[in-house]
């Protein structure tokens, strides 16, 4: 893989990272933004995508489907990416179903970027219910309409970088 490609995929990614911890330090007390994690979402797929092209030495296809990259990956690299995220965040839903941790952050990466297409067919008032409505209902996980994992996306981020650094 070029070497110099391989570099630009690290820097950007480093830099999304920052970009992403400087925008949360910026943002006044109470505001809520979906930015930064955007931003670290977007930096874990270079990460991905750049572990994919060292450790496979071919370029993965142009998708957000973090689950299928991660999976054409070999085993033993898929299970040192958990083994270095679960150490760094501890246990979570990476230990039973990664893949659908996965799944989901790509499914973010898309809906995030245009998050009023999930309510399409409600109502103001309808929506402005929403929230309080999932709280009534003991803010289940899977009623959410958006599940973000933060711990599961540090520790992938970390272990990815890692593996970058090796290669």
């Amino acid at each position: 893989m070029n070497l110099l490609r391989r570099r630009l995929m690290r820097e950007e990614a480093n830099q999304r990272l920052s970009d992403a911890h400087l925008l949360e330090q910026k943002l006044p007390v109470g505001e809520n933004t979906d930015s930064p994690y955007l931003l670290r979402l977007l930096s874990f797929e270079l990460l991905l995508k750049l572990v994919f092209e060292q450790t496979l030495e071919v370029r993965p296809r142009k998708r957000h489907e973090f689950h299928i990259i991660f999976g054409e990956l070999p085993d033993n690299v898929q299970q040192d990416i958990l083994t270095r995220a679960l150490e760094h965040g501890g246990t979570s839903k990476l230990s039973s179903d990664p893949l659908a941790v996965l799944m989901e952050f790509g499914q973010n990466f898309i809906a995030l970027r245009y998050p009023y297409d999930r309510y399409d067919n409600i109502s103001e008032e309808q929506y402005a219910a929403l929230g309080a409505d999932w709280i009534k209902r003991g803010a289940l996980d899977t009623e959410a309409t958006f599940r973000y994992h933060p711990a599961e996306l540090r520790g992938l981020i970390h272990a990815l970088l890692q593996l970058a650094e090796i290669g």
